[in-house]
């Protein structure tokens, strides 16, 4: 019964700041849309990683129905048919795919953009599933700055701040870098902290204030 399967398209670990914040982008959204499509609510793939049935291509008239996007049609393929009873993950490190990052912030940024530029179309339920976890991280680092700041004077507000924040980097220290040996790739130490901040960020702006420029600006995908 399986039409869809969902892989893992990582990239090639280069020496810089670019190279470990893609390759840690990369692990946390792949660990994402695999975790999901293994509770049974697939909601998007990597073009780099992927596989569908050529009679399931044909029955949904192939990419007839996403023509109007400049990228991500294999991406939005995913989202609009692939079910809980039809779709698998093949996780293992022999089915992995291996690309070459981008080395500047500026290209990493429009590669970036481009994969964003697809979020508009996906069914409302995927946005909800996707936005409920840097929803849920950015309030946790709000709360512990307002724990901080209002424990000035009460340091049991510091310290159970603190704590919480510390047994969460432990947990992601745990999970994200246990995820990083199954593909042999280097371990993130306390970038997560950074990365798991930042990123959030970036994407929040790519799809807020950057569509807005984004209206008044043309370009061409690479």
């Amino acid at each position: 019964d399986t039409e869809f399967v969902l892989g893992h398209g990582n990239y090639y670990r280069q020496k810089g700041f670019v190279s470990k914040m893609v390759s840690y982008d990369t692990l946390t959204i792949a660990m994402q849309y695999m975790g999901f499509a293994m509770l049974g609510c697939p909601y998007m793939g990597v073009g780099r990683n992927m596989a569908y049935r050529k009679s399931t291509f044909f029955k949904h008239k192939g990419f007839a129905g996403f023509l109007h996007v400049a990228s991500g049609d294999d991406d939005l393929l995913i989202n609009a048919f692939a079910k809980k009873h039809n779709t698998r993950i093949e996780p293992s490190i022999e089915a992995e795919t291996l690309s070459l990052p981008k080395t500047t912030l500026s290209d990493w940024y429009y590669q970036k953009l481009r994969h964003l530029s697809t979020i508009d179309t996906y069914q409302s339920s995927s946005k909800i599933w996707i936005g409920l976890e840097p929803f849920s991280r950015g309030l946790f680092y709000f709360s512990t700055l307002l724990l901080i700041i209002f424990g000035f004077n009460n340091p049991l507000l510091i310290i159970i701040a603190l704590a919480t924040f510390l047994l969460r980097f432990i947990i992601q220290y745990i999970i994200i870098n246990q995820t990083a040996k199954v593909y042999k790739d280097k371990r993130f130490g306390f970038s997560i902290i950074l990365f798991d901040i930042i990123l959030p960020l970036i994407t929040l702006y790519i799809i807020t204030i950057g569509k807005i420029f984004r209206r008044k600006a043309k370009f061409i995908w690479k």
